[in-house]
């Protein structure tokens, strides 16, 4: 017949074997991860050279995506263009969104339709209760050609 103590000592070696006497560590979330690069339009030649985008045009971006989406998590492409280093322009919109490359009308941004540096970031944002974890995945940055070419 087992004593007590003894039943205990093999008790807890069963179950440490098992892994439920030792708290396991636990995985770290492998955080996102994302592309973002221009979208060529269908049509452009690449044998003669055709100034592209110009100011005027739509815009997409291709976008990849590494993760989970859920109903917190929102993916976005956020965009800035700079005339030598004053901002110019500025719009954000979902993944899918054509982005026109216009003046847009309201204070402190003024696109006179000259050449422009543009960026647009793939953006990933995570509700949190009250806070949000708001990250940068990918950059693209290319020029826009003014309406003057």
């Amino acid at each position: 017949m087992l004593n007590y103590r003894r039943f205990l000592a093999i008790l807890c070696t069963v179950l440490a074997t098992m892994g439920f006497a030792t708290p396991s560590p636990a995985a770290k979330p492998v955080p996102p991860s994302g592309t973002i690069s221009l979208e060529e339009p269908s049509g452009l030649s690449t044998l003669a050279f055709e100034p592209w985008p110009l100011y005027g045009d739509l815009v997409k971006f291709a976008v990849s995506f590494d993760g989970t989406l859920s109903s917190k998590i929102r993916l976005f492409v956020t965009m800035f263009c700079k005339q030598d280093d004053v901002v110019v322009y500025q719009w954000s919109g979902d993944v899918d969104f054509a982005f026109p490359l216009i003046n847009q009308d309201g204070p402190g941004l003024w696109w006179d339709g000259g050449d422009a540096l543009c960026t647009a970031s793939l953006m990933y944002r995570e509700e949190r209760g009250r806070k949000a974890e708001l990250m940068i995945l990918d950059n693209t940055t290319f020029e826009v050609w003014g309406s003057s070419f």
